[in-house]
């Protein structure tokens, strides 16, 4: 799925975004925690290097889906 589609739906203005497998090149992991409403929302569990490596991970950028 592209980041498009999976902004769709989300009300916020900007988004953070990354891989996988940057999450777990950091030591992390992400866990499927889906709900009806979020069918693709998940959990991350940083690495050894805590949030602010975690953090350093994510581009931000407009939310492609929320209409201008």
């Amino acid at each position: 799925m592209s980041v498009e589609d999976l902004a769709n739906g989300l009300p916020h203005t900007k988004i953070g975004v990354t891989t996988l497998g940057n999450i777990r090149g950091i030591g992390g992991d992400v866990l499927a925690s889906r709900t009806d409403e979020l069918p693709f929302h998940v959990t991350i569990i940083p690495g050894p290097g805590g949030m602010q490596e975690l953090s350093e991970l994510f581009k931000i950028m407009p939310n492609p889906w929320v209409p201008r």
